[in-house]
């Protein structure tokens, strides 16, 4: 027996040939909605698009097997670029990195258990570890909340970074990889008007925030 996890996910498709009429009837009984996630994908044509089925982790607990995994659903379409901040109050008080290798010294905000962040770390050369973080959370809200009124120097989207005048980006020039963002719903569902309503939605407020591909 094998028992699947998987992280939610956002996702944006580059195109979409149809969105299906707006006068499509959602579902009209309890019997109609999908009980399993088999069902729920049932539809899913596998042989037009892969889902990139990757494995992330897998353990066994009393005899059953589990999976943590992502897969993919549609096609890139664009990424958040990440910076390097830190409030005003803060470098007046404990100074401006100029390098990388600085981080070192200062208060560093980061995620507790997501490895994100370390790993973009490492890829600079950092042995990078957990306890680097003066404060942690994988809260990224609350992990910028922390980086405002000065509690240390973290990682965020530019987007809302470069606009918060209470912060600083730090090394400009550091080379941080984006975050993919993606939009998905199922074709059965996207075709529901409240569905669409909520989608179109959310494409018109992403679009400003991601760099297209």
């Amino acid at each position: 027996m094998i028992r699947l996890f998987s992280p939610l996910s956002l996702f944006i498709f580059s195109s979409l040939a149809t969105w299906g009429v707006d006068t499509f009837l959602p579902y009209q009984s309890a019997e109609q909605v999908p009980k399993t996630a088999k069902e729920l994908w049932g539809a899913y044509d596998s042989t037009k698009e892969d889902l990139d089925v990757k494995v992330i982790k897998e353990w066994e607990e009393d005899d059953v097997v589990i999976q943590y995994l992502t897969y993919k659903v549609g096609t890139f379409k664009g990424a958040l670029a990440i910076g390097v901040y830190a409030a005003q109050n803060y470098l007046a008080k404990c100074g401006e990195p100029r390098c990388i290798e600085d981080l070192r010294s200062h208060h560093m905000i980061g995620f507790d258990r997501d490895e994100t962040i370390l790993r973009a770390m490492r890829s600079f050369g950092w042995p990078a570890e957990r306890s680097w973080f003066s404060v942690r959370s994988d809260d990224h809200a609350l992990c910028w909340s922390m980086m405002r009124p000065g509690c240390g120097i973290g990682f965020f989207l530019r987007a809302v970074g470069d606009k918060e005048a209470t912060v600083r980006r730090l090394l400009p020039d550091l080379d941080i990889a984006p975050l993919t963002l993606w939009l998905a719903a199922h074709e059965k569902l996207i075709k529901t008007p409240s569905v669409r309503a909520i989608w179109d939605h959310l494409e018109a407020r992403l679009k400003p925030l991601v760099d297209l591909a």
